[in-house]
């Protein structure tokens, strides 16, 4: 089904073309500031990150994210929640992470596989990849990022935000209370 373009649809394709260009949002109006993109809106996806200490045998190890380091002790017979935890309470000391700003689960156990989900601040986007080293003990250590992070079409929008895709003429509504990640639901067709 073909629908026609509303006469607000045409005025905000117009101030688009005159004054904007997709990603940006419109100058405000009776409907508020609409944001514009020229794709259905991404939702985001949270990145994950793994940290694996091979051959392990406990030790100090320092992990940095976004320029700032902190490190955290681990003891060769630990359990993979204690593991978490340390890695975990390391992480969220970070200015660039903090409370809430990772979610860390463990398995393995003489390779151990630290898996930190970014979340808080760092939700539904792509972040710097951390780096970690041992800094006492004989494991190894690496990172890599498993789940690449995806930055949500209008992350910092508040619940009730526009946004309208120019390549369909769709209008959608942040039906989400969550700050910095929207969830986009389609309010129109074309």
């Amino acid at each position: 089904m073909k629908y026609t373009l509303s006469i607000i649809s045409v005025a905000i394709l117009a101030t688009v073309a005159a004054f904007g260009q997709a990603g940006d949002p419109l100058p405000h109006s009776a409907l508020g500031n609409v944001i514009v993109t020229g794709t259905t809106p991404s939702a985001g996806t949270n990145e994950v990150q793994t940290i694996t200490l091979t051959s392990f045998s406990g030790g100090t190890n320092s992990v940095t994210f976004a320029g700032k380091s902190a490190t955290f002790v681990l003891s060769a017979t630990a359990a993979n929640s204690a593991i978490s935890t340390s890695a975990s309470n390391a992480l969220v000391s970070l200015a660039t992470i903090g409370a809430g700003g990772v979610n860390v689960s463990t398995t393995g156990t003489a390779n151990r596989v630290i898996a930190v989900t970014f979340q808080g601040n760092n939700a539904k986007k792509d972040v710097p990849v951390m780096t970690a080293a041992v800094v006492s003990g004989t494991n190894t250590i690496a990172v890599a990022t498993t789940t690449p992070g995806v930055t949500a079409d209008g992350r910092s929008s508040g619940k009730g935000q526009l946004l309208m895709d120019l390549s369909t003429g769709f209008y959608y509504s942040n039906t989400s209370s969550t700050s910095l990640q929207p969830t986009w639901t389609k309010l129109s067709a074309q």
